[in-house]
């Protein structure tokens, strides 16, 4: 990562979840792994898209978690419990799905 922020995928074990960072891609992957859900089984780590000016985050995130079929609310089974990050990124997730 440049410098700016990014957008990766990994597969966990109840399904694909959508991400944004900061941070190096590798990094965050690990914070990942470490926790207790969402942790990426192995090989599965991709970027999506890489060096993103930070206000594009959200938007490209939602769009993703559209694309992908990750959001399934609170309470679900799907690894995306939001659509986005802000209200903003609503018309996003839209397109991508």
């Amino acid at each position: 990562m440049e410098g700016g922020g990014g957008i990766y995928l990994f597969e966990t074990e109840d399904g694909p979840y959508v991400g944004q960072t900061r941070n190096s891609f590798e990094r965050r992957w690990k914070q990942h792994a470490q926790g207790k859900h969402r942790t990426p089984l192995p090989g599965t780590c991709q970027v999506l898209h890489d060096d993103l000016d930070d206000d594009l985050l959200d938007d490209y995130e939602a769009f993703e978690i559209g694309r992908r079929g990750t959001y399934g609310g609170p309470g679900s089974h799907q690894q995306n419990r939001l659509r986005g990050n802000t209200t903003k990124a609503e018309g996003a997730y839209e397109i991508g799905a």
